[in-house]
């Protein structure tokens, strides 16, 4: 609960307490103190109580109102930001698991992955693909997935015999 909201809630707590004390003594009805028969007040004092009932009630609507759009506000934000996070550790994951790709590329030229893919456990994520288009290029795709979400990433590479260059990369959230 942010600092905000808490204020919101106290003014709330603090305006139906204020608003109850004050309309039960201005609308009530009134017993005196000798004969404890009840005393009936005028119309104006009677007036004066609904008016102030009324615009108690309308002020502490309105700030449960605001106390509930705050709360529907930070939560959303929370939300945002949990799901900022998410794609975040996708797209690591899915760029580790290209980089163990290219290890394993660079360690067996002729490396392809099983049917289904190779599970990399320590990043949790899948190499999908390693292609070979020709003799010196490969295409790797490889995905990755967390809390519903879910990452790919393909790459076309150019193999020389001492070095691996990547041409091309690409990154997809869905």
């Amino acid at each position: 609960m942010s600092l905000i909201e808490l204020l919101v809630y106290i003014a709330l707590l603090t305006t139906f307490l204020t608003a109850g004390i004050f309309s039960a003594y201005s609308m009530l009805i009134s017993v005196s103190k000798d004969s404890h028969a009840p005393i009936v007040r005028d119309d104006a004092l009677q007036s004066k109580g609904f008016v102030a009932l009324f615009s108690s009630i309308v002020i502490s609507i309105s700030l449960l109102l605001m106390a509930l759009s705050l709360s529907e506000n930070v939560t959303a934000a929370y939300e945002s930001v949990m799901h900022a996070e998410y794609r975040a550790i996708v797209r690591a994951r899915t760029y580790a698991c290209f980089q163990r790709a290219l290890a394993k590329i660079s360690e067996d030229y002729f490396y392809v992955p099983a049917i289904g893919g190779d599970h990399v456990g320590e990043f949790d994520c899948t190499i999908d693909l390693v292609a070979a288009a020709d003799r010196a290029h490969r295409e790797v795709s490889t995905s990755a997935a967390y809390h519903g979400i879910r990452g790919k990433m393909t790459a076309s590479l150019q193999l020389d015999s001492q070095s691996i260059q990547i041409i091309q990369q690409k990154f997809i959230l869905f």
